[in-house]
């Protein structure tokens, strides 16, 4: 948009042309929708605090807006700050979790060994075990003979066992063996 110029030498004409023009570009003050109609820097100027005014609630109103829960409790303490937006985790001077994990007060995690009553690190023979999402459990035909302790299967484990049994020649039964099945 050209800037409207006036100056002494311009015509009456001139002059008239040109303030229709910087008129119809301003536009009717009578319908600026603001408390300030008299003039346009007082409207833009109003319209501008109250932009400012709605930045300033609707950041307010978004921290607000914003909970945190600490539904773990034990482990430390959250807290919010609405002024400012931030979330602060405040952990004791060290947890443990389970028995497994713990955190030091200098903030160093370290995971005890798994043992028969809690959990935590191991190892496992990939031929023997096999894990999926956490749990563990034994392969098919995963445990060979030679990790069986003697006398340790007894026939009611079989799925199908089958039983012989010999008699003496009064007809006493002198010894039973087991099997399987087939």
């Amino acid at each position: 948009m050209a800037k409207i110029i006036f100056t002494s030498t311009n015509t009456l004409s001139q002059h008239i042309n040109r303030s229709n023009d910087l008129s119809n570009k301003v536009g009717d003050l009578t319908t600026l929708n603001t408390t300030q109609d008299s003039d346009i820097v007082g409207a833009i100027n109003e319209l501008k605090s109250n932009l400012d005014s709605v930045a300033t609630n609707l950041d307010a109103n978004i921290l607000d807006a914003i909970t945190v829960v600490n539904t773990a409790g034990k482990s430390g303490t959250i807290t919010y700050d609405n002024t400012t937006g931030q979330i602060t985790y405040t952990g004791p001077d060290s947890l443990s979790a389970s028995g497994a994990i713990n955190v030091s007060s200098t903030n160093v995690i370290s995971v005890d060994n798994a043992t028969t009553v809690s959990k935590g690190v191991a190892s496992f023979d990939e031929n023997t075990f096999e894990t999926f999402l956490g749990d563990v459990s034994l392969k098919d035909s995963g445990v060979q003979n030679s990790k069986l302790q003697a006398n340790s299967i007894t026939f009611n484990k079989f799925r199908a066992p089958v039983s012989l049994i010999i008699y003496d020649s009064a007809g006493v039964a002198i010894k039973t063996l087991y099997s399987p099945g087939a």
